[in-house]
């Protein structure tokens, strides 16, 4: 089990909208879903996009580069060209802000 490390305040990320981040040296994508936050990586596996720069539709976050599409729920593919999942990270609101588990 890791810590959470505060990523963001609340209304710093609005729904439809991402935030690269940078936790452990680890670059991040924090997403916000209709007021729910997710935390993907933000390297695209295909060939190393940064996904920040791409489109989140709801759940689907499309690389900028290749059109692969992952869901930021969990990290899922959910069309090529990508194969491989990314990783996810669990997220919380608390009054201190939007915190990331590394």
């Amino acid at each position: 089990m890791g810590q959470f490390i505060k990523a963001a305040e609340p209304g710093e990320v609005q729904p439809g909208k991402m935030k690269l981040v940078e936790v452990d040296r680890r670059e991040i994508a924090l997403c916000n879903v209709d007021g729910q936050f997710f935390a993907v990586d933000n390297i695209c596996p295909h060939q190393g996009a940064p996904l920040c720069e791409g489109e989140l539709d709801g759940n689907n976050l499309w690389c900028p580069w290749h059109g692969a599409s992952f869901d930021v729920r969990n990290g899922a593919v959910l069309s090529p060209p990508a194969y491989t999942p990314i990783a996810s990270f669990p997220v919380r609101v608390t009054a201190g802000g939007v915190e990331i588990e590394v």
